[in-house]
C-alpha cells in the first residue's frame, strides 16, 4: 500500500517565531565571533556568554520546534479519504482529522505589489475547504496538492466557473 504525503509550514505565526529565534541565535553567534577578533579570550567569551545560556537554550527550542511545526495531507493508494493533521514535532500531533476527498476544494488568491524601483512581486495563497468551511491556508499555488489530490484542481475550477457564468459564456464573448 502505498501512500503520499505533502508536508506545509504549520501557519505563518510558526514561520515568525522560527525568524527570530534563529536571527537572535545568529547575533548572538556573530557577536561572540566578532569579540574573539576583538582580543578577547575564548574563556572571556564563554564565561561572559554562560550568562546567558537560559536564553540561547529557549531560543534554540523556539527554533526547533516552531521549524517542526507542520501541517501534513496524506492519501493512501485506492482510498478516498484524505487523512490532514497538524504536528509540534513528528511524536507530537495535536490536531487529525480525515475528509472525503469530494468535499475538498481550494480557492487560490493572487497579490501583486509594486516596490518604488517598479519591481513586481506576485504571491498566492491557497485556502483549503470542506465544504464551505475553511480548513487551511498556505503559501503557494493549489499546484501543491496536485499530485495528491488531482481531483482538486478540475473541481476548484469547475466551482468557480459555476459561481461566475460570465466566465461561463467566454467563448460567446469573443464571437
Amino acid at each position: 500500500m502505498q501512500e503520499n504525503k505533502v508536508t506545509f509550514p504549520g501557519n505563518r505565526v510558526s514561520a515568525v517565531f522560527f525568524s527570530i529565534s534563529a536571527g537572535a541565535l545568529a547575533m548572538i553567534f556573530l557577536v561572540a565571533i566578532v569579540s574573539l577578533f576583538e582580543g578577547w579570550s575564548i574563556h572571556e567569551v564563554a564565561s561572559e556568554f554562560w550568562g546567558l545560556r537560559s536564553v540561547i537554550i529557549t531560543l534554540v527550542t523556539v527554533a526547533t520546534l516552531s521549524f517542526q511545526h507542520k501541517a501534513v495531507f496524506m492519501r493512501k493508494a485506492n482510498e478516498n479519504k484524505i487523512h490532514f493533521w497538524k504536528q509540534f514535532t513528528p511524536l507530537f500531533v495535536y490536531r487529525k482529522r480525515d475528509f472525503d476527498v469530494e468535499e475538498l476544494s481550494t480557492n487560490t488568491r493572487k497579490s501583486t505589489s509594486t516596490n518604488d524601483n517598479g519591481n513586481r512581486t506576485t504571491s498566492y495563497a491557497t485556502y483549503v475547504y470542506e465544504g464551505g468551511k475553511q480548513i487551511f491556508v498556505f503559501d503557494g499555488t493549489n499546484d501543491d496538492l496536485c499530485d495528491l489530490v488531482p481531483e482538486l484542481n478540475s473541481d476548484s475550477n469547475e466551482k468557480l466557473l459555476e459561481s461566475n457564468p460570465e466566465s461561463n459564456n467566454s467563448e460567446e464573448w469573443w464571437k
